[in-house]
């Protein structure tokens, strides 16, 4: 059974004073959500920076793999990521020059 099956139900056996409260209810629902969904929006684009790139993720799967075969065509290009230059991260190199909390007093 739905979750909407299960409240139709419900809402057959509910009394008619507390229908009368139902749409101030389900408003208050509407409020509450949009309140708590727009801050992860919000955030959603900053931290699209953030996220790994299809070489980086690779990066973490094999950093714990000691031994791993690839065919000549991935190998070289396995050598020519490891051979890249590497890149500036501002963020990174401020967030790390900033003290701490810890240091903050």
């Amino acid at each position: 059974m739905s979750k909407r099956e299960r409240i139709a139900m419900e809402l057959d056996h509910m009394p008619e004073q507390a229908l009368d409260k139902l749409p101030a209810f389900l408003q208050s629902l509407k409020e509450a959500h949009a309140e708590t969904a727009a801050p992860l929006l919000a955030a959603e684009s900053p931290l699209a920076k953030d996220r790994l790139t299809p070489e980086e993720d690779a990066t973490w799967a094999l950093a714990g793999v000691e031994h791993f075969e690839l065919n000549p065509k991935r190998w070289q290009a396995f050598t020519a990521a490891l051979d890249r230059p590497a890149r500036k991260a501002p963020r990174l190199r401020r967030l790390l020059q900033e003290p701490s909390i810890l240091d903050r007093q």
